[in-house]
């Protein structure tokens, strides 16, 4: 149905919605055809749909009122040395009059999520002006450019540029008046989380690059804070978790953390497979095989290291080395567990989620790529931070991470949290080692990275 006005179709819009929550099984048949001719404009009108003249009236007098002032919209010009000319658009959040900010020192950069094709900061308006009347400091939110019209790097230059904006004017771009360098927090959530990551990353390599030295340029100094809210990390959508993503996962320091997660991969598991019992175990001790009646698996037989001995025909040929070297094959083989339920990653997990679908997750991904970039995605960590080297994920600032249990996105929460605490611990025993740290410090992992996980 094709409706011309705009006022009409935000109406129309209203009413559906409505029409829809009451008939549930019409709007599963309406979602399903949706998505299977998704495009840019569906995307942006769903997702931006709480910024209609209707709801917007709606949810501000239903808003507690935790701000006086409105939030205004502010250009940031482009840094010196910048690649770029065009300004950069953002959202000011602050309970006071503009002459009030130039006193602040600190400031909350966030950088909203929207699957890199849709929403501003407007669509976050609860979030940011509940920072802002909580914390009492200026939150500047940015309007990045969105892709496939701006594909990447744009939008992560963008988000970068207004960091290193706010450095070098000393807050300047903003209001600030102190003369000193802004204490910076940034803050994004999902695809937000990722340019929030990606601008840290940038920062750190900056800093650690000689050529900027030698041109006598700034240094970056690191933001004070990270905050990510169910952060898009990593742009290989794969089925199954690596070991290693494993480990970090079943780390005996993060069981707490991560328990329910793994009770949550388990139960999904078992109502697909319809049955009681586990196909392995959660720790990993045992091995895959048949489920008889009594509900204990068979081990395959594997002969025992002391019972392997060479062939008679071949005895002449086969020297002792020869003998261990195949025993040591022999247990190397032996299978361990599946771990089928555990190492199935979230994003195929929870398929079924009404807000992100893996093909929803492709179709962003490719477009925020682009038709003429081609990236390698097995080592490009400003487009999947996951994959950061260890020497830039040691140097973060404290990075807090905030997620549901059931979240697509869940697993890079997880995993990129305890790859930062493990490179936080190495560097940690390095500097104890040289005698940097006194010998009787422990490592507090809660100095680095805290998780928290909604169910």
């Amino acid at each position: 149905m094709r409706i011309r006005r705009k006022w009409m179709r935000d109406l129309a819009s209203m009413i559906f919605t409505v029409y829809y929550l009451i008939a549930a099984e019409q709007a599963d048949e309406k979602v399903r055809k949706i998505r299977a001719t998704l495009t840019i404009e569906h995307l942006r009108v769903s997702w931006e749909k709480s910024t209609t003249p209707y709801l917007s009236f709606f949810t501000k007098i239903t808003r507690p009122k935790l701000v006086k002032y409105p939030p205004r919209k502010i250009i940031i010009p482009r840094p010196p040395g910048s690649s770029y000319q065009e300004p950069v658009t953002g959202w000011l959040y602050f309970d006071g009059p503009l002459s009030a900010i130039g006193s602040h020192t600190k400031v909350i950069l966030d950088i909203p999520g929207g699957g890199f094709v849709a929403m501003n900061p407007r669509t976050h308006d609860d979030k940011l002006i509940g920072w802002a009347g909580k914390t009492g400091l200026p939150v500047l939110s940015l309007d990045y450019k969105k892709a496939p019209e701006y594909p990447y790097p744009y939008a992560l230059n963008e988000c970068f540029d207004v960091y290193r904006a706010l450095i070098l004017s000393r807050g300047r771009c903003l209001g600030l008046e102190t003369g000193t360098r802004p204490r910076i927090i940034l803050t994004g959530d999902s695809a937000g989380g990722n340019l929030a990551t990606g601008v840290v990353l940038m920062v750190l390599q900056s800093a650690m690059s000689s050529t900027n030295q030698w041109n006598g340029q700034e240094v970056l100094p690191r933001p004070e804070g990270l905050i990510l809210i169910y952060p898009g990390l990593d742009m290989n959508i794969g089925n199954w978790m690596t070991d290693e993503q494993m480990s970090l996962i079943q780390d005996r320091r993060m069981r707490r953390t991560n328990r329910n997660i793994l009770r949550r991969k388990s139960e999904d598991y078992y109502k697909l497979a319809e049955t009681p019992h586990p196909s392995d175990d959660e720790e990993g001790g045992s091995s895959p095989g048949r489920l008889p009646e009594n509900g204990n698996a068979v081990r395959p037989e594997v002969p025992a290291v002391g019972a392997m001995k060479p062939e008679p025909k071949m005895a002449h040929l086969i020297s002792t080395e020869d003998v261990k070297h195949q025993q040591a094959s022999v247990v190397a083989s032996k299978p361990g567990g599946l771990k089928t339920r555990l190492a199935m990653s979230s994003m195929i997990s929870y398929f079924n989620d009404r807000i992100l679908t893996p093909e929803m997750m492709r179709a962003m991904i490719i477009l925020y790529v682009g038709p003429h970039n081609r990236p390698d995605f097995s080592t490009d960590y400003l487009l999947s931070p996951l994959l950061a080297p260890e020497a830039l994920l040691a140097r973060f600032p404290k990075t807090y991470f905030l997620t549901g249990e059931r979240d697509p996105l869940v697993d890079d929460t997880v995993i990129f949290a305890g790859r930062l605490r493990q490179a936080k611990y190495n560097l940690f025993v390095q500097r104890k080692e040289l005698g940097l740290i006194e010998a009787k410090d422990e490592f507090d992992e809660k100095d680095h990275v805290e998780v928290t996980l909604i169910p």
